[in-house]
């Protein structure tokens, strides 16, 4: 089963992606514009970095 045992690259993208969203992110504006260079995506992504301090150093390979 696929969701059972992820890929890291897709577990990745998954808590980066939630983590946009829960920022207030929107992934595309109204003519489809990808809005990824974003505020919210900056705050996403810091959160994720900062997550990474308590987690075990080989969480990510």
């Amino acid at each position: 089963m696929a969701l059972a045992n992820p890929e890291p690259v897709d577990s990745v993208m998954a808590g980066f992606f939630c983590r946009f969203a829960s920022a207030g992110g929107i992934y595309f504006d109204n003519n489809m514009n990808p809005m990824i260079n974003t505020p919210a995506a900056a705050e996403g992504l810091q959160n994720m970095v900062d997550s990474l301090k308590s987690c075990p150093p080989d969480v990510l390979s």
